[in-house]
């Protein structure tokens, strides 16, 4: 067995152990296919001393932003979803896209790329350099002095197809679903 370095890894521990009070898992590389995490998994359960060792589940997990991974999910599922976010540009932008609709997203990865818009200070600022780009800020001239761009945000994009998640430093804004 390995022992992850990766930041995108799973605890995976033996059930049969930890109903007898004792802890046996091992962490492992997600980062590394599904079929490295089963291997990994088989060779833990192996090495338990507990004599029908062959559940297991996920107790903790490392990496993985925003998204929270149950005790069974699939391990096919935690490695595309590892790939994915270690390959991503922002793998929080990516952890909150994925935890906002997790049926489709994690179904669709490739579709974060055509509905992530960046991260702003709030949905007001978004709602402003969206005008100013698709507009054009002369074209508002001295009327967008006078615009509650947070209104903007709240009846123009928030209640469209236009979403927000929280990040470190204001929002993520998403486009889609």
């Amino acid at each position: 067995m390995t022992t992850a370095t990766t930041d995108f890894r799973i605890y995976v521990a033996s059930l049969a152990d930890y109903n007898a009070g004792r802890l046996h898992g091992v962490w492992i590389d997600a980062t590394l296919g599904a079929e490295h995490i089963q291997s990994e998994t088989a060779a833990m359960l192996k090495e338990s001393r507990e004599p029908f060792a062959e559940e297991w589940a996920i107790h903790d997990y490392e990496g993985f932003d925003g998204w929270k991974l149950g005790e069974w999910e699939s391990f096919d599922t935690v490695a595309e979803v590892a790939a994915a976010m270690e390959a991503a540009d922002d793998p929080a932008a990516l952890g909150a896209w994925i935890a906002n609709a997790p049926e489709y997203n994690i179904q669709n990865l490739n579709g974060f790329a055509d509905e992530y818009r960046g991260e702003w200070a709030s949905g007001a600022e978004y709602a402003e350099q969206f005008y100013d780009d698709t507009v054009g800020a002369e074209a508002l001239g001295p009327l967008s002095l006078y615009i509650d761009w947070a209104h903007v945000w709240r009846d123009q994009f928030e209640y469209a197809n236009t979403w927000s998640a929280d990040a470190p430093g204001g929002i993520y804004v998403f486009e889609g679903s």
